[in-house]
């Protein structure tokens, strides 16, 4: 109908599209010319082009005329615009739908405390409004004085949201993955999605990666996603169903600068790869999410401050969502990123991540047998029972649930006598970065070292050398298991009590050898003897 009707009034039509061009183009005397006979052009103009869409800074130029000339405007991601910038539309338009979520993305205002402190004083409290006034208007109060919390109602109290109508029924996200922004956020949601397992056999999976940052960069965590990317895509995804985002922007131009590279994936496009932020209204089959904080001295309320960065990263993930870090610092950290960690425990898969030079097995001459996975819980269990003079575990970490449960399950081989020793330290603690970067937990230290007071021969030993990443479990010199298995830190034993029925759920394999040989076990002795004596 649009059509016919322009095609009656053509004469008219392409004199007013032709106007309207000079117009956007920004020719000098377009304008003044349009305003003329603006409420005909207009018409002429709306039978081409009923519904026009354009961002907030291009209005004055899509819009020439200030006064009403847009019947309905709908205005998107309200909850992201700062109330000021939404002006220009609004007073062109006779009605207005204002569609965001404040607990999404909030704007982002680059000005210093001092200086909302200095604009709050000058423009509000010095002209007699209040505090409540500021937090309701200003340019510069991003929680509180949005397009989405004017057109709502607000109060400007905090964490008054006002009374907008909610959608409450959700269609995009699995429902173990909404399910931890629902609770963060108290959405209230009523999830329509129906149910889909991904082709890794779940919906949730936590990379641990330990982490090393190097000019804002956490290195460790890019090469664990270049390394997860071809196991995606050997499930059935390809690269456009993927997305990769940070919270932090120079991280995230490291980590599209490396992917893209020619000798990776160079298919891979550019805005698939961001930040957060960049994310806020799109959505992906699968989303990793690289925290890339690792040490203590990491700011961890950039992410924990509200719900707002969280919510919107896990909720870009369709099907699956991976989250890469140091799990043990995340949770450590308290907050929206502890909570993320313990739901995705409860509802999904924890995998350690391992260098490919971690995987490889050094004894390649030797009497050996591959374990694999879960198996190595098997040969711990089966170390504790059948040793009768020594038990020795190297590891890097003594963290989380496991040293309890091996706590609770070495009594028995020390009542009968058996001499226990757990040498352990990812970094020298007489270098500078011990305390950053060490990632061990001083109760679960503190809890071995009680209970070896008790056995006088057992002893909990700190590694003196520039700290071990060696994974050892040794026995009476006539077994040892070598390889990447985390004995006092892993996260697998719940997971493991499932795998029977979900065998093909891990992403990454664990893998160790079995060493029964009198030469290897020989030389493997040495080298702890040797980490050991230095302690002393």
């Amino acid at each position: 109908m649009l059509t016919q009707q322009a095609l009656q009034d053509k004469d008219n039509v392409e004199k007013a599209l032709k106007l309207y061009l000079d117009c956007i183009s920004r020719y000098s005397k377009a304008p003044n010319k349009f305003k003329t006979n603006q409420d005909e052009y207009f018409k002429a103009i709306s039978l081409i082009f009923p519904v026009i869409s354009c961002g907030l800074f291009s209005v004055r130029n899509m819009l020439p005329r200030i006064s009403e000339c847009v019947d309905r405007t709908i205005i998107d991601e309200a909850g992201m615009i700062p109330l000021h910038q939404s002006f220009p539309l609004l007073v062109r338009s006779r009605k207005a739908i204002i569609v965001g979520d404040p607990l999404q993305i909030e704007p982002i205002i680059t000005l210093s405390d001092q200086r909302r402190d200095d604009y709050g004083k000058t423009a509000f409290l010095d002209k007699g409004l209040t505090e409540i006034d500021y937090n309701r208007y200003s340019p510069e109060e991003e929680y509180s004085a949005t397009t989405y919390h004017r057109a709502a109602g607000a109060t400007g109290a905090n964490g008054n949201t006002g009374h907008g109508i909610r959608l409450m029924e959700h269609y995009r996200c699995q429902p173990s993955i909404i399910e931890y922004c629902n609770n963060i956020a108290g959405y209230g949601l009523e999830v329509k999605t129906q149910p889909r397992v991904s082709p890794l056999k779940t919906n949730l999976i936590a990379h641990h990666v330990e982490g090393n940052i190097e000019g804002n960069v956490n290195q460790q965590e890019v090469t664990a996603i270049r390394e997860l990317i071809p196991r995606l895509l050997n499930q059935g995804y390809s690269l456009a169903d993927i997305g990769i985002i940070s919270p932090f922007k120079v991280h995230a131009d490291a980590l599209r600068d490396d992917l893209r590279s020619r000798r990776n994936f160079p298919e891979f496009h550019k805005n698939d790869i961001g930040t957060i932020h960049t994310f806020q209204g799109s959505q992906k089959r699968v989303i990793i999410l690289s925290t890339k904080v690792c040490r203590s001295q990491d700011n961890f309320s950039f992410i924990n401050r509200k719900t707002n960065l969280l919510n919107v990263a896990v909720s870009r993930a369709e099907e699956l969502f991976i989250l890469v870090g140091n799990l043990y610092r995340l949770e450590k950290a308290g907050g929206y990123t502890e909570r993320l960690v313990k739901h995705i425990q409860t509802n999904g898969l924890v995998f350690d991540y391992k260098s490919k030079s971690e995987l490889e097995n050094p004894y390649k001459d030797s009497a050996i047998d591959i374990v694999s996975n879960c198996k190595h819980l098997d040969y711990f269990t089966r170390a504790i029972q059948e040793v009768e003079q020594e038990l020795i575990v190297v590891t890097p970490w003594i963290r989380g649930d496991e040293p309890k449960q091996f706590a609770d399950n070495i009594v028995s081989a020390l009542e009968r006598g058996v001499q226990v020793k757990v040498v352990y330290g990812y970094v020298n603690p007489t270098r500078e970065s011990y305390a950053n970067n060490d990632n061990n937990d001083a109760e679960a230290e503190k809890l071995l070292r009680d209970l070896f007071t008790s056995y006088p021969k057992s002893r909990l030993i700190r590694s003196r050398r520039e700290g071990t990443n060696q994974r050892i479990l040794f026995w009476d010199n006539n077994f040892a298991v070598v390889g990447s298995w985390d004995w006092l830190s892993h996260r697998y034993r719940d997971k493991c009590d499932l795998s029977p029925m979900n065998p093909d759920a891990q992403i990454r394999g664990e893998t160790s050898v079995l060493v029964s040989d009198s030469l290897s076990l020989a030389l493997l002795k040495g080298n702890i003897d040797g980490l050991i004596q230095e302690e002393s």
